[in-house]
């Protein structure tokens, strides 16, 4: 369940990373429905915008109206940023730590924009594994974030599809470009 193939293979983690616990299951669904032809993240903006129909009753009950309005408040880059983390396949933790900002802001100094403006910062900033401690009491827990590697991030700039995705500023089509060369020197 946690991997889902596609154009998004990291959508289920990106909507982990924005609430909604059962992200996974919501974007089995998602993909399903969108098929070849529509985007996912339409869908799902069609979703938070009250459109009905589009998953199952069960399924659409994971997505509270304040996931909703969340999503629908999101500014464009902090959209960017997850459209962007949906096209890589990463785990919840990983996704958290990239989208959530007090997260990320415990372990990494980069900020949406310099993500956007250079995806092979993702693998750059998480070079080791995180491993760390959350909540307090009974409620305390280890979490362990692997880093990404360079080569997720090449098959979410690189990947071969016919449809335009998000975030649609982000392009890369050159092999060579410094970004990656720099990535992979490193």
């Amino acid at each position: 369940m946690e991997k889902i193939r596609g154009d998004y293979p990291g959508i289920g983690a990106a909507l982990c990373a924005i609430g909604i616990e059962k992200g996974h299951f919501v974007a089995v669904e998602l993909v399903e429905k969108s098929g070849d032809k529509t985007d996912p993240w339409e869908l799902f903006a069609s979703l938070c915008n009250g459109e009905k129909g589009i998953l199952s009753e069960e399924t659409e009950a994971y997505i509270s109206p304040t996931h909703r309005k969340m999503f629908n408040a999101l500014k464009d880059e902090r959209r960017d940023l997850l459209y962007l983390l949906s096209r890589m396949e990463l785990s919840q933790e990983q996704a958290k730590l990239f989208f959530v900002k007090e997260d990320r802001e415990q372990f990494i100094d980069n900020k949406d924009a310099d993500f956007l403006e250079n995806p092979y910062l993702i693998y750059e900033t998480n070079p080791d594994t995180i491993i760390y401690e959350k909540g307090s009491g009974k409620k305390k827990e280890k979490i362990i974030i692997e880093p990404v590697s360079v080569f997720t991030i090449d098959l979410a700039l690189f990947r071969k599809t016919k449809k335009e995705l998000c975030p649609r500023s982000v392009k890369f089509d050159d092999p060579l470009d410094e970004r990656r060369v720099r990535a992979l020197i490193i």
